[in-house]
């Protein structure tokens, strides 16, 4: 027998902000950082993402 499950994928936005900030707050001040969103990123809207 064949199942389909459906995934949902819910990004808040306000907790990636404060993990970026976290992260970028613990590099020393010289340090870039560069983020990646996978093409289409999985239907998230990633233009809100990036």
């Amino acid at each position: 027998m064949s199942y389909v499950t459906e995934t949902v994928l819910e990004i808040n936005l306000n907790h990636l902000e404060h993990n970026f900030n976290y992260l970028k707050s613990n590099l020393s001040g010289n340090t870039k950082m560069l983020s990646v969103v996978k093409a289409f990123a999985y239907g998230s809207d990633a233009e809100k993402v990036a």
